[in-house]
């Protein structure tokens, strides 16, 4: 199942690094997005077509019967759904990011601030 002998075993182990790889790059961002419970700093575009992407090429990996292309694409949708939850709970409740200054905000600053 995870290995495929159309190919060398050179080339299978490669996939399988990969695959490796792909679950190591994704941990510390989700890592660092449950401690800081913040998304501030990644765009919902990536999130929005990093998903898109890859569940296109699950389809494909699925059609072709290629379980390394699946497993790489899985782990990315689950890494993409925890940040993405993270994001859009950080924009449904956090008011500060609609960019508005509201006047306690101003009212708040006092002169040694601004030094």
């Amino acid at each position: 199942m995870f290995i495929d002998h159309s190919v060398p075993v050179w080339v299978n182990v490669f996939v399988i690094f990969a695959n490796i790889l792909n679950l190591i790059y994704n941990v510390p961002q989700m890592i660092t997005t449950y401690q800081r419970k913040t998304t501030s700093d990644i765009s919902g575009w990536f999130l929005s077509i990093r998903l898109l992407a890859s569940v296109i090429w699950i389809f494909y990996a699925a059609y072709i019967i290629n379980s390394h292309l699946i497993i790489a694409n899985v782990i990315t949708i689950i890494a993409t759904l925890f940040i993405g939850y993270y994001k859009v709970y950080e924009l449904a409740t956090i008011p500060h990011l609609n960019n508005t200054i509201q006047m306690q905000d101003i009212d708040s600053f006092r002169e040694t601030d601004l030094e």
